[in-house]
């Protein structure tokens, strides 16, 4: 139990902006390329 209060103030700062930005792309309309989301961040990869 100990371990996952560690990992979850951690993890879910990463997830939290992935979805935002692949929301973003869908309104945009750039989600269907699949390549809007990843130019969006451009700081994952």
């Amino acid at each position: 139990m100990t371990t996952s209060v560690e990992p979850t103030p951690s993890d879910p700062q990463p997830p939290y902006e992935a979805p935002r930005l692949e929301r973003i792309g869908t309104y945009q309309g750039l989600t269907l390329e699949g390549s809007s989301p990843v130019d969006f961040g451009g700081g994952e990869e």
